[in-house]
């Protein structure tokens, strides 16, 4: 079964379990693949299981599953869930789409009133996906150690049954979306020849830096139309592979079918973060890198 192999794999694989992601999982045991495939099923399935069901993340780049969403119950009506990504893939706005799908699909049930997540006060970037997805903080938990009668206290999110969506109760992660398709759609024209956009989505004083850490091409709306229309029109056919949401910035992931030879690619791709104020781009920063552009994707300013 692939999922037991990639539970194996990541058992194996140096750092592959970095964060405890895989619930059950240990390193050097790749054996526990199957046995927690087969725990999964049987949580499904409503017979004893020891993590409870579980669905998993998958993007077509990748062998093996990336990630994980788990469910337990917790009363009559409410639902725990868990959520992990391979360390490979963090920082790339799965977990925030799986948690906000998983959760909606969970409150699509008529007999689960509410959805919760328990994260450790100090897990700062799990807290941000809760939010993201639009579980609401509602106190803390305190837990106890089995064995040693230790306490330690998780922060407490949900989502009820009856409430808006997470896009809708989360006005920021709902302009985000929007502005991912925004990009997109930014993207598609300019890759057709059509630089018509620029003049409504830029903001006057927009930036542009074709090269990481290199000088601004462009440091207004006039001169990124003007550059784009005589030197880049037939240099953006192309494609974009990804884009997804960190923070107020916009990642995007293109896979050009030429581009000039200044141009770092990683993987054939181009990785350019995109920021916004409101509905307006105001920079655009190519990188060397996927690492680059998510290191800089969460920056709290443009340096």
């Amino acid at each position: 079964m692939s999922d037991a192999r990639g539970i194996d794999h990541y058992s194996e694989e140096p750092g592959g379990l970095e964060g405890a992601w895989l619930p059950g999982a240990r390193n050097a045991q790749p054996e526990r693949g199957r046995w927690i495939v087969d725990d999964w099923i049987a949580g499904w399935s409503g017979d004893e299981s020891f993590n409870g069901p579980a669905l998993v993340l998958t993007v077509a780049e990748a062998r093996y599953f990336v990630g994980v969403v788990g469910f337990c119950d917790r009363r009559a009506g409410a639902i725990e869930m868990v959520y992990g990504v391979a360390p490979a893939w963090r920082r790339s706005g799965l977990a925030t789409r799986a948690t906000r799908l998983a959760a909606d699909w969970l409150l699509e049930n008529a007999s689960v009133e509410e959805v919760e997540l328990r994260i450790a006060s100090d897990h700062e970037m799990s807290r941000r996906v809760a939010e993201r997805a639009g579980f609401r903080r509602v106190g803390t938990v305190t837990s106890r150690v089995p064995g040693t009668g230790e306490t330690f206290d998780d922060v407490r999110y949900a989502r009820a049954s009856g409430e808006t969506d997470a896009r809708s109760m989360v006005g920021v992660y709902r302009d985000v979306m929007d502005h991912v398709q925004l990009v997109r759609d930014t993207w598609d024209a300019l890759s057709h020849g059509d630089l018509a956009p620029l003049q409504t989505l830029f903001a006057p004083d927009a930036k542009w830096r074709a090269v990481e850490d290199g000088p601004w091409n462009c440091e207004n709306r006039s001169q990124i139309i003007e550059v784009m229309t005589e030197n880049l029109k037939g240099r953006l056919s192309g494609r974009i592979d990804d884009a997804f949401e960190i923070g107020d910035r916009i990642v995007v992931a293109f896979r050009p079918d030429r581009g000039p030879d200044e141009w770092p690619l990683d993987n054939g791709i181009r990785y350019v973060v995109v920021s916004l104020d409101g509905d307006l781009i105001t920079e655009m920063k190519g990188c060397a890198n996927r690492q680059v552009a998510l290191d800089y994707a969460e920056t709290s300013d443009g340096q």
